[in-house]
């Protein structure tokens, strides 16, 4: 089970649900959406932790950060394309057929889970993210991006690896905003793209990399063991990897219209921030 280190100096965003295990889930969609940290300690997919540690990354550097589509059919019956993720990387058949097959036990035990727990939505692009790359140390970031991304997406979190992975968390985005709007003039707060907007509040708090800077912002600390769940919607949240080695990340995209409240999409919260701030100013737009 995880453990979960508060700092008390920090929002306490954190969830754990021990109702939900992989014959028993609800929707979380609400609370996901709402920037909840969501840990289900009883929700365990099959994972053969010694196959996913035993992968040589460094002979077979493909697989450090290997995409795999999923194919929905009927909700939530899915289809399984790691063999056509595979196919034109340079790796022996027999590494690769295990690797498919253990794809396909983890998504069998854990996509009618992930279906449960964001149920509300209708999903458009489906894709799984298996990060197979040692991470040290990341610097804090909250996810930006410089061109608009028009979608929402459901991120849920896997640890494969046989050790722990330990993540940090910090100020929320709404903090985050709160904290540098002061920097920003009226005719940026009106005209500037959200986009830009956004990466650029994320550069000022977190710099562009770890060799850039140390930032001295508060943390919470958590030990996420072998196998342990958890979902984050990480254009919220600040967080940083301070060790891992083995991951999956599942990103099922939605549609911001197909949210169960729009205004939680992520540039939404940023263009209600900036008009509160605006309203703070005596601004008239």
């Amino acid at each position: 089970m995880a453990k979960i280190f508060k700092n008390p100096h920090l929002i306490d965003y954190f969830l754990v649900d021990k109702g939900v295990d992989n014959n028993n889930y609800r929707s979380f969609v609400k609370e996901y959406e709402d920037g909840k940290v969501i840990y289900f300690p009883n929700l365990r997919p099959d994972i053969n932790f010694e196959f996913w540690s035993s992968i040589d990354t460094d002979k077979y550097p493909d697989l450090k950060k290997l995409s795999v589509a999923v194919k929905l059919k009927d909700f939530p019956e899915f289809k399984n394309n790691s063999e056509k993720a595979l196919s034109g990387m340079n790796i022996e058949s027999d590494l690769k057929s295990k690797i498919i097959n253990n794809i396909s036990k983890i998504f069998d035990s854990i996509l009618p889970a992930y279906c449960g727990i964001f149920k509300e939505y209708k999903f458009g692009k489906c894709k799984t993210v298996w990060r197979l790359n040692v991470t040290n140390n990341e610097n804090m970031h909250i996810d930006s991006y410089r061109e608009k991304n028009p979608y929402h997406f459901a991120r849920m979190f896997i640890n494969l690896d046989n050790q722990p992975r330990i993540w940090k968390t910090s100020l929320t985005f709404k903090q985050i905003f709160e904290m540098r709007s002061i920097d920003f003039t009226n005719d940026e707060l009106i005209n500037s793209k959200d986009t830009e907007f956004w990466h650029e509040i994320a550069v000022k708090t977190f710099g562009n990399s770890s060799a850039e800077w140390w930032d001295n912002y508060p943390r919470h600390v958590i030990y996420f063991d072998p196998g342990d769940v958890w979902t984050v919607d990480s254009r919220q949240i600040a967080h940083q990897i301070f060790y891992g080695r083995r991951a999956l990340s599942i990103d099922f995209f939605v549609e911001k219209e197909d949210m169960y409240d729009s205004e939680f999409y992520y540039l939404n919260i940023l263009k209600n921030l900036r008009k509160n701030e605006l309203s703070k100013r005596n601004v008239i737009t």
